[in-house]
């Protein structure tokens, strides 16, 4: 154990944050004028307000030097990272030490001692600058009290070197550090700064008859204020953690310093040095600053060839949208033109339908462009089925389906002029426009796929339509289908269809057609008598050994007949089946013409 010797001023202390209380500081390290520092803990007990044997608690942990010669330690700061890894900061005239080290968990009681041990090996990191003003001082910031702090600014002979303290790094604390030179009107032979306090974007620096306040973004000094000779010479400035308060003192004055709306210019000095995510952090509440930042971020990243990012960011721009997309035209930036359009049309209001109109055509134009250059090169496949994906996406957006149904015409002749059938094909489908569909499929012979789609969507009228060109090529798919449909389907519709197969087509589509007029009749019950006269005339030509049969089952009284009598006797008697014709005069009780002809 060691006692501070007489002649050893305490110049700076580094306050244990994690473990002091009120009555006990925990270990913390002292700094003296002779460039000693001690570790030290200090208790107040009842009635006294220091123990009875300090010098218990004082312990010689390293000394710092300048020039070979010991130098008073200005300022100590204690700060601990990750894992237990603590890092101690300490400054003289014109050098800036850095300690950094490992306390096992749950030694932190036993104080830092062997952080400085673990150094002694390697010099300790130091920063020096060749100007010595005869003292030093470093202020931290901090955002929420007991919070570690995030910058820091060193006020020595060369100016204010400020930055950023990074506690991931291995080796050192600080990071992005930079140095303020001092201006003209500060002289360090005569006019020396006094104090310094660092906020969240300024430091502020205390001279005899003023304070100056330098922004630590661009380095300007942004606020002066001189204060009377009446009041004195400045003596010290210092801020209240807690409040976030600064106070200046002189010889017959103090002055309070309450800092408002700090961080109101700060996007524009963001913006300035290409920070834009933490300028539109800082001005994400005021539209039109936003705006500005948008702007600049876009045409930087034009200037620099990053076309993508430059679309997104003009997008949520309002800038003039013709501009911009000739921007990107003069570029020959296709991708970045659809990348701005698709979020341009993304921030459209419904109501806005012109606008949203003529996005969603561009837009087809251009992906219909990509396409076309992608599917000729073999190299490129999985590229053209990557965007043909996301061209389908966009055509069925619920979103813009109202646009694209009340413009369906000129993306049909979009499509058309660029020969992408299979797309027109796929719009069709999403625009529920299946006759266009089926009618590409006949057109192609691929009937069994045009079949496909009419059983799907069962539309009555389609069946109707294109019944005739199906029976010719696919009869027995067609009557499955006819059959599955039942009572949708009114059979007398779909007679122009059987009629021209069943004179000049083939016995496979003959004995379909019968096969469906007997469902017709014998499942479906149908009555009509034009059904029951065509099954007739087919049974008559194709069919005859099921003629008679159908006959007695009709039944032999005129009120149960279904079919024409006489077309019935005319029939028979053309193709001589005298027995169908006597069946036929019974029921129409003409007994003598059924006696003749039985005769016969």
């Amino acid at each position: 154990m060691c006692i501070p010797k007489p002649g050893h001023l305490i110049e700076s202390i580094g306050w244990n944050k994690l473990i002091g209380s009120e009555t006990n500081t925990g270990p913390i390290l002292v700094g003296t004028s002779q460039g000693i520092i001690f570790e030290a803990e200090i208790s107040a007990s009842e009635g006294s307000l220091f123990n009875t044997n300090p010098d218990q608690y004082f312990k010689q942990v390293h000394s710092l030097e300048e020039d070979g010669k010991p130098a008073p330690v200005c300022c100590l700061e204690v700060e601990r990272g990750l894992e237990s890894k603590y890092f101690i900061v300490a400054t003289t005239r014109k050098r800036l030490f850095q300690f950094v080290g490992k306390l096992a968990e749950g030694s932190e009681q036993q104080g830092f001692s062997s952080i400085f041990a673990q150094n002694q090996d390697l010099l300790p990191s130091f920063q020096e600058f060749p100007v010595n003003m005869g003292y030093s001082e470093i202020t931290f910031y901090t955002s929420k009290l007991r919070s570690s702090p995030k910058t820091f600014a060193w006020m020595m002979g060369n100016g204010v070197l400020y930055g950023q303290l990074d506690y991931v790094r291995p080796d050192s604390l600080l990071s992005d550090v930079q140095v303020w030179e001092y201006t003209s009107d500060i002289d360090l032979n005569h006019v020396k700064p006094i104090s310094i306090v660092l906020t969240q974007f300024h430091f502020l620096l205390l001279l005899p008859d003023r304070v100056k306040g330098i922004c630590t973004l661009n380095g300007q000094v942004v606020h002066e204020d001189v204060f009377p000779e009446k009041f004195g010479a400045l003596k010290k400035m210092i801020k209240d953690p807690v409040t976030g308060l600064v106070w200046i003192y002189t010889e017959k004055a103090v002055f309070r310093y309450h800092i408002q709306r700090e961080a109101r210019d700060v996007w524009q000095m963001y913006m300035n040095i290409n920070k834009f995510d933490l300028a539109k952090e800082y001005c994400k509440d005021r539209p039109e600053c936003l705006d500005m930042v948008l702007a600049k971020e876009a045409e930087h990243c034009f200037q620099n060839k990053r076309y993508l990012e430059s679309a997104k960011c003009y997008a949520l721009t309002q800038n003039y949208f013709e501009e911009i997309a000739l921007k990107f035209i003069e570029a020959k930036q296709e991708e970045a033109l659809k990348e701005f359009l698709i979020k341009k049309l993304t921030n459209l209001k419904p109501t806005e339908k012109t606008q949203i109109t003529l996005l969603v055509t561009w837009l087809t134009e251009l992906y219909l462009n990509r396409l076309g250059q992608l599917e000729t090169d073999d190299g490129k496949q999985h590229i053209f089925l990557e965007t043909r994906e996301e061209f389908r996406t966009f055509l069925k957006s619920p979103k813009h389906k109202d646009c694209f149904y009340n413009n369906r015409n000129t993306i049909y002749d979009l499509l058309a002029s660029h020969g992408d059938v299979d797309n027109m094909v796929y719009f069709s489908v999403i625009m529920q426009d299946y006759e266009r569909v089926i009618s590409h499929y006949c057109q192609h012979d691929d009937f069994s796929a045009a079949l496909d789609v009419l059983s799907k969507h069962c539309d009555e009228k389609l069946f109707y339509k294109f019944s005739p060109v199906l029976m010719q090529h696919i009869p027995k798919k067609v009557v499955d289908a006819w059959i599955k449909m039942g009572n949708r389907l009114d059979p007398k519709n779909l007679i122009p269809a059987l009629v021209n197969y069943s004179q000049m087509g083939s016995m496979q589509q003959i004995n379909e057609t019968i096969r469906y007029m007997e469902f017709c009749v014998y499942e479906l019950d149908v009555k009509d008598e034009a059904i029951h006269n065509y099954l007739l005339s087919l049974y008559a030509k194709h069919k005859p050994d099921a003629l008679l049969w159908y006959l007695e089952q009709a039944g032999t009284h005129v009120s149960d007949i279904h079919y024409d009598l006489k077309y019935a006797l005319r029939l028979c008697a053309e193709h001589g089946y005298l027995q169908a014709c006597v069946l036929v005069y019974k029921i129409m009780e003409l007994y003598e013409e059924a006696v003749d002809l039985a005769l016969q």
